[in-house]
């Protein structure tokens, strides 16, 4: 009988380890994948949320950055403007067979233009000075086109000054008001 009992009960351990090595271990391994498997969707999902939740900010950091980046445009044209309007004075002292001395928004006033933005309705304005020298009828006809031009906001100082002896030339030094982004404009 002792006999029988160690076959049984070794053929008992022989199915059980059979069992566990066919079945149990091919499940155990497959529930291990599954729950690797969860983790990973579970990682994602939370990933998903966190990327739900920061839209909102991201849309607007993408707002502010776009805001920015037409705000440096816009200063960017206003230096185009600036420059435009030196090439029209240069180009209209030519015309007016007048030397251009100088051309000269103060430093502060570029400074300012560079720190501010225009709004969307309101034009950037800067104070102007322009030296010239001349013949007396040019320097007029010069200074007439000049506040004809669509530009010109006003004159804010004048000064002409003429040798003593006798000659039809003047230097002239005279400050104004200039609307930027319409030099060259009708």
């Amino acid at each position: 009988m002792k006999k029988q009992h160690i076959i049984i009960l070794l053929a008992l351990i022989g199915v059980c380890t059979g069992w566990y090595f066919g079945l149990m271990k091919p499940l155990t391994a497959e529930r291990q994948e599954l729950e690797q498997e969860s983790a990973r969707a579970s990682a994602q999902i939370a990933d998903f949320k966190r990327i739900f939740r920061e839209l909102p900010s991201y849309f607007n950091s993408q707002k502010e950055l776009t805001r920015q980046k037409n705000l440096l445009m816009s200063r960017l044209a206003s230096k185009e403007d600036l420059l435009r309007l030196f090439a029209e004075f240069d180009a209209m002292a030519r015309d007016h067979k007048l030397r251009l001395v100088e051309i000269s928004p103060s430093i502060d006033e570029l400074l300012i233009l560079n720190r501010e933005s225009a709004g969307d309705t309101l034009p950037q304005i800067l104070p102007i000075t322009l030296s010239l020298n001349g013949p007396f009828q040019d320097i007029g006809r010069f200074v007439g086109e000049v506040e004809n031009r669509n530009f010109y906001k006003g004159l804010n100082y004048c000064h002409i000054n003429n040798d003593a002896d006798g000659r039809a030339t003047a230097d002239i030094k005279f400050t104004f008001n200039a609307i930027l982004g319409i030099a060259g404009k009708s």
